[in-house]
């Protein structure tokens, strides 16, 4: 069965943004299907959205989550035993989305969205259910950049301690040099979906 390739986007952030598009080019390259739903939702409609592509698409799968979408790779790696690729994510977002409330613009778009300070008590019910945390190490990578000025890339290994990481030095929150690791994603990937079968 082909792979599928889920990329979720970050907070505020868009589904073809420049990681998007680079995650969308590779797996044209490598023959694996390809969805980046746009997350700019309520949590539970978020949640009910990526539910639903999962749903209509089984296993094997990989979650590419990129800051707050690592949260939700996360999870949704512990619900279906999938592999989690986490991008300077954020795993406790009820505590970042605490200080973002009210009209916020989705960037590099013209869009804005309403940030409800119900959204962080939502994700914390969530992750309640099913931790955001993946439970497996051989099926999760991490890439970190050190110069992350949004998540403290070392609290980061820290809630990560057993997973192959990928550390980026002198990267920023967005990962500019994230091309420069993708020939190491895409063998992990290869390797590691072989074995979901």
């Amino acid at each position: 069965m082909k792979l599928k390739l889920f990329y979720l986007h970050g907070f505020l952030s868009v589904p073809n943004s420049s990681k998007g598009r680079i995650l969308e080019r590779v797996c044209r390259e490598e023959g694996w299907d390809f969805e980046a739903p746009d997350l700019n939702r309520p949590p539970l409609e978020s949640e009910a959205l990526i539910e639903s592509l999962v749903a209509a698409r089984p296993a094997p799968v990989v979650f590419v989550g990129s800051s707050m979408g690592g949260y939700w790779a996360g999870r949704w790696a512990n619900r279906t035993g999938g592999l989690a690729v986490l991008l300077n994510p954020c795993l406790d977002p009820w505590n970042f989305i605490a200080g973002k409330t009210g009209r916020q613009q989705i960037f590099g778009t013209d869009r804005f969205f309403d940030v409800k300070p119900e959204f962080a008590d939502d994700l914390r019910r969530l992750a309640e259910g099913v931790d955001p945390v993946p439970k497996r190490p051989e099926r999760t990578l991490l890439m970190v950049g050190t110069a992350d000025d949004v998540i403290d890339w070392r609290r980061t290994l820290l809630q990560l301690p057993r997973v192959r990481t990928l550390v980026s030095a002198g990267d920023g929150h967005r990962l500019f040099r994230f091309e420069s690791n993708l020939a190491e994603l895409r063998l992990w990937v290869r390797s590691r979906a072989a074995r979901l079968g």
